[in-house]
């Protein structure tokens, strides 16, 4: 299980990373 969650973390990582990345330009480009 653990090790489970040390491959899964870098994926989630990335993945919140990406979203926020989206979010960003998205307002900067609807401004």
């Amino acid at each position: 299980i653990l090790q489970h969650a040390l491959l899964d973390m870098p994926s989630l990582v990335f993945f919140t990373t990406y979203a926020l990345l989206v979010l960003f330009w998205a307002e900067i480009y609807y401004q």
